[in-house]
């Protein structure tokens, strides 16, 4: 038998769901932290593996008891949990390196395994998509990206608010932050569960076969186009772009270094030794593309601030 839903009881059905979740994950994760807590020893060797082995088991124990247990949502009780021992725990961690390693590895296998598995089963089902379903696939990459850039802009005096200085977010990086959205891993796991389990039965093969290749598609053209393209925009909008004057600066300091060494190191290992640790500074620094009539002001401007380091060289101005 079918049972009837009003809005309302949908409603508190989503809000119970979100809430006990929350609350679950955020009590495991505070009794795992207390358990992470007791076993810092940092005399002991094995309290890094302990600590480590801990922090797996909060992940999967947040997941099982939230979705076995109380069937609410295990994906936010894992948030959660993971929340809280990320606010508590490094401070009571031994080797910090340790848990980025393991943590990183298996972000790492997670990954590369979730996105080998849609790329299987995504590929079989393209075989066999209508060619209408790749325009509607088209469309939703366009209005999620539309979507997304709404978002990011309507949020941006909340984001000045978040910060800790009340810096408004530009308008560059806004752009950047909508153009560089992707979707990866977590859409895909989702999507493949529908795929294989098809929700007990209640939807047909086709229609789990066109969420995955939807998911599929949207990942792909975001990692294709989005994430090719990324480096391009921020460099065309010039958010990480060092100012010129700054740029001149660590030049000039560049060259005062390298010609007061090269007068008074004598020892030949050494010398070289720094010689290459500047020219692999001066590599960093790009090529010089100044005109020539403000490489002069800037040297004039600069030349007070570099004072200190000693008299100007014969071949100082010579900025390489």
């Amino acid at each position: 038998l079918l049972k009837e839903f009003d809005y309302g009881d949908i409603v508190v059905f989503l809000v119970k769901t979100v809430m006990y979740a929350w609350l679950l994950g955020a009590l495991i994760g505070f009794c795992f932290f207390l358990w992470v807590r007791a076993a810092n020893h940092k005399l002991d060797h094995h309290s890094r593996l302990i600590q480590v082995s801990l922090t797996i088991a909060c992940a999967y124990a947040s997941f099982i008891v939230a979705e076995g247990v109380f069937h609410v949502s295990g994906v936010l009780s894992t948030v959660a949990a993971s929340l809280v021992l990320a606010h508590r725990m490094w401070p009571e961690v031994v080797c910090h390196e340790t848990m980025h390693t393991v943590w990183h590895m298996l972000e790492y296998l997670g990954n590369n395994t979730i996105f080998f598995l849609a790329g299987t089963l995504t590929g079989s089902i393209m075989l066999r998509t209508p060619p209408m379903d790749y325009v509607h696939l088209l469309v939703i990459y366009l209005a999620l990206v539309a979507i997304r850039a709404a978002m990011v802009l309507l949020s941006r005096p909340l984001l000045r608010l978040l910060s800790a200085d009340r810096k408004p977010v530009a308008f560059a990086d806004a752009l950047v932050m909508t153009w560089g959205g992707l979707r990866g891993a977590v859409g895909l796991a989702l999507a493949i569960q529908v795929s294989l389990n098809r929700a007990d039965g209640e939807i047909s093969g086709e229609d789990a076969d066109r969420v995955l290749f939807y998911v599929g598609g949207v990942a792909l053209l975001t990692l294709a186009v989005n994430a090719t393209t990324s480096p391009a925009l921020v460099r065309r909008l010039g958010i990480a772009q060092t100012p010129q004057v700054k740029v001149k600066l660590m030049r000039m300091l560049h060259s005062r270094l390298n010609a007061r060494f090269a007068a008074q190191q004598r020892n030949p290992e050494v010398r070289a030794a720094v010689t290459a640790m500047l020219e692999d500074v001066r590599h960093h620094l790009g090529p010089q593309t100044f005109e020539a009539s403000f490489r002069s002001r800037a040297l004039r401007s600069t030349k007070t601030l570099v004072a200190p380091l000693g008299p100007v060289g014969p071949n100082e101005e010579d900025v390489p």
